[in-house]
């Protein structure tokens, strides 16, 4: 909800840019436990996730927030986690 009211000052690009900061700064300090041979060989699989998926589907999220109500929003991301529990068990 906090990204639909921001939605007037910063676009989706910078809304994701700002969480993915927090988000790094945040869990840096977790970096130190792996080691840096494991790193550096999944560094290509963590680029992936990283720029493609992750990226990719945040803008599309906070580009959508434009599109529709903070409330229906809200449901839509709390149904999320509920679907992939549903979809898991039927496959």
């Amino acid at each position: 909800m906090t990204s639909r009211y921001l939605r007037d000052e910063y676009s989706g690009l910078e809304q994701l840019f700002i969480s993915t900061g927090v988000t790094v700064v945040l869990l840096l300090p977790f970096v130190k436990q792996a080691s840096a041979a494991s790193l550096i060989e999944n560094m290509p699989v963590l680029l992936f996730l990283g720029l493609m998926i992750t990226s990719v589907g945040s803008i599309l999220y906070f580009t959508g927030l434009m599109h529709v109500k903070a409330h229906n929003a809200s449901i839509i991301s709390l149904l999320e986690p509920v679907s992939a529990i549903f979809l898991r068990m039927s496959s």
